[in-house]
């Protein structure tokens, strides 16, 4: 039987009392650590033995990476948040000012502010920022408290990512993707930074992982894990909260559609073909496609302001689409394609303009490497497992294509496509298994 060397009782003991004699400085540092500990025993007990002491290392690893990350970018952006983090938590801080139960708040609120009036609800006031606001009521305005939120989260997306994997692709692929998940640079620094991102990515995850689960057997608990991802995405980012229902009606029509005889296909099929010309014929598609219409006009603008106002902006659709503010078939589909350039491989080398993208570009050149693993992964999760791909696939397909179109900004379009990006370092990680390991 194994004894605790006295040197190491000594030193957790003097730690401990140098933690709680730093206790009102580091309060969300504790429960930071707190959280992370129990992550990683609840891992030790539920996952497989021959997975244990990967999962452990690694959450090891990034809880300690993701709070020294957090410490150099403090120290690199200053003493106050600024930019899209700083919005957060400047609403979150007006949340508890107006509520009026932290006093200590005053002075952190003017220095932050300056001027009270100038922050009223609207933009930036979601789920991120409630949870913000929550936390500085227990433990003041700490500039830590938002990173080490994200950091934590990003700890439970890297869990539900190799349970994912593993459920489609077996440990192996479980094991090189969440790994390439925890030190992919991008998903790093979200991890510290933009919260609203993470809450997005972790609600995504297991809201595919869900419909995995869904697919091999219908249960009550995963229904509900369903519900609770579209909640919690719907929260910070609405708009994925259709993509993910579009991606589940079809994957519920397919599964029904493959038990089908083929005597009802037939059936079915003329039914559908009925039913579209009913609905093209209604009131209510006309409805639709004006309301369409409106979004690409405001989606164009857009992308007008960000070429005209911003270094980092870009155009997709054809010259005439801008000076019309309507967009054909065929222009939608030039726009989709230069899109996906941008998408997959911008900031391009001849056009680097700021210190930022210069900093981005050594994961573009791994994605260039990246990019025919990933077509190869999905090819081979579709031969191999078509039912339990098929939700990721299509998540993957209909995010790669929305955000080739919608963005307008490098800066927006390198942030939002991390959405999509656990997804196709599944299938990158697949890829590589199949070709030069080949054992699952």
């Amino acid at each position: 039987m194994r004894t605790t060397p006295k040197i190491l009782i000594y030193f957790f003991s003097v730690l401990a009392g140098v933690l709680i004699y730093l206790t009102p400085l580091l309060g969300v540092l504790y429960l930071y650590i707190a959280l992370a500990l129990a992550l990683v025993l609840f891992v030790r007990v539920k996952c497989d033995p021959s997975d244990r002491r990967f999962l452990t290392a690694m959450l090891i690893l990034m809880v300690v990476s993701r709070f020294f990350i957090s410490l150099v970018y403090m120290k690199s952006r200053g003493e106050v948040l600024s930019q899209d983090e700083g919005l957060y938590s400047q609403k979150a801080l007006y949340m508890v000012y107006q509520e009026g139960r932290s006093a200590d708040l005053s002075d952190y609120f003017v220095t932050y502010f300056n001027d009270p009036d100038l922050i009223p609800g609207g933009y930036g006031v979601n789920a991120y920022s409630r949870t913000l606001a929550a936390f500085y009521k227990v433990f003041g305005y700490q500039i830590q408290s938002a990173r080490l939120i994200n950091a934590f989260i990003s700890l439970l997306v890297f869990t539900l990512l190799f349970w994912l994997s593993k459920l489609l692709y077996g440990s192996r692929t479980a094991k090189l993707a969440s790994g390439l998940y925890a030190v992919f640079p991008s998903l790093a620094l979200w991890s510290v930074t933009i919260g609203t991102d993470m809450y997005a990515i972790l609600g995504i995850v297991l809201c595919v992982l869900s419909m995995v689960q869904l697919t091999r057997r219908a249960t009550f608990l995963w229904l509900a894990a369903f519900a609770a991802s579209l909640f919690l995405v719907e929260a910070v980012r609405h708009y994925m909260m259709t993509i993910l229902l579009t991606v589940a009606s079809i994957t519920v029509f397919a599964h029904l559609w493959y038990r089908l005889r083929r005597g009802i296909r037939y059936a079915a099929v003329c039914l559908g073909i009925l039913l579209c010309f009913t609905i093209v014929s209604s009131p209510l598609f006309q409805k639709v496609t004006g309301k369409v219409g409106e979004n690409m006009e405001v989606m164009i603008k857009q992308q007008q302001a960000f070429a005209k106002d911003d270094q980092a902006g870009y155009l997709v659709f054809p010259a005439h689409c801008y000076k019309t503010l309507r967009c054909g078939l065929i222009d939608f589909l030039s726009a989709e394609a230069k899109g996906l350039g941008y998408l997959f491989f911008s900031p391009f080398p001849w056009n680097i303009e700021s210190s930022l993208q210069f900093i981005a570009y050594p994961q573009v050149v791994a994605m260039f490497f990246m990019f025919p693993f990933m077509l190869y992964g999905a090819y081979r999760g579709l031969r191999s497992a078509p039912g339990l791909t098929l939700p990721v696939i299509l998540y993957s397909l209909i995010g790669v294509l929305f955000f080739s179109v919608v963005e307008g900004n490098i800066g927006a379009l390198f942030r939002h496509k991390d959405m999509v990006t656990p997804f196709l370092i599944i299938f990158f990680s697949y890829g590589v298994n199949t070709i030069f390991l080949r054992d699952e």
